[in-house]
């Protein structure tokens, strides 16, 4: 078991989904002054903002700053807040999973079609009676 709170400096690091419509050099340089601007970030080791994950809905964005131990969750709290406020005054979109309805046209074949799903139906209605 390792106590980070033992440490004098800790990183703190979050991940942030945002849409694929947006231009991700606008969403690095975003976050990152977001980052940067806070009082409680340290300016060495420097604070980054890189691109984390590719998934289908999303760019998953990760954050990290490093901050003195004490300062930990006031920090984390608070650099999460000043990055959602960063990317909305910028209108940068977040990440909104999607589906899109798929309507297919099955063969007609026994068994696969309304029709004899009906009759199935009507068929195991007649035995139960």
């Amino acid at each position: 078991m390792i106590n980070f709170t033992r440490e004098r400096v800790r990183r703190v690091s979050f991940e942030i989904p945002v849409d694929w419509v947006n231009d991700l050099e606008q969403v690095e340089k975003t976050m990152l002054a977001a980052l940067k601007a806070h009082e409680l970030v340290l300016t060495d080791p420097a604070p980054s903002v890189i691109l984390s994950e590719l998934k289908d809905y999303a760019m998953v964005m990760r954050a990290r700053a490093y901050v003195r131990s004490p300062d930990y969750w006031r920090a984390l709290w608070a650099l999460q807040r000043n990055v959602k406020i960063a990317l909305d005054k910028a209108k940068i979109l977040p990440a909104v999973p999607r589906q899109a309805p798929i309507i297919r046209k099955e063969p007609a074949v026994p068994g696969n079609s309304a029709a004899s799903s009906e009759k199935a139906q009507d068929r195991a209605g007649k035995n139960a009676a």
